[in-house]
């Protein structure tokens, strides 16, 4: 993901995805990779390492990307209209075909369509731009699809409220 925008890093904080936004790309060291697959035991979920096993927990993935796992689970409906959903919390109806594809929007066009704020945003533009950017977050960094290249839209409802998301 890009550097977001400085004037959307307050409300990232607020919605809790500060840290994850200073998440960059990096190298892969495919050895350790390799070393790592090596080591899977499938059957218990763990890496068979020389001192001990040892398995990635909730709380590990929390604590390196600065996500809370406290509080309720995140779950809410999955069938809206969404190019109301859209128009109301983006800002914008994303084209069907082009850019919606059945309840899912493609990253690439969300990206292009969300790059720049005006000099001078209201607080609603201020608000869209984040959404936008999470969902940005949330498809790149947090839950990629298998190709990277989409996001469901599921997660944009529960943004509406970026002090609860």
């Amino acid at each position: 993901m890009p550097t977001p925008d400085p004037r959307i890093e307050h409300l990232l904080e607020v919605a809790g995805f500060g840290e994850v936004a200073k998440i960059r790309h990096f190298k892969i060291d495919d050895c350790l990779i390799m070393s790592l697959v090596e080591r899977w035991i499938p059957e218990t979920h763990t890496f068979h390492l020389p001192v001990g096993e040892c398995t990635v927990t909730l709380e590990d993935v929390a604590l390196q990307l600065g996500l809370g796992i406290n509080g309720k689970p995140v779950t809410g409906p999955t069938f809206f209209d969404w190019d109301k959903l859209c128009y109301e919390l983006l800002g914008f109806v994303p084209p069907k075909g082009e850019a919606l594809v059945g309840s899912s929007i493609k990253l690439k066009w969300l990206r292009d369509r969300t790059i720049a704020l005006p000099d001078e945003p209201t607080k609603q533009q201020l608000l869209q731009h984040c959404r936008a950017y999470i969902l940005g977050l949330i498809s790149g960094d947090i839950m990629p699809n298998k190709l990277g290249n989409k996001i469901h839209l599921m997660y944009l409802a529960l943004l509406a409220d970026l002090e609860r998301a």
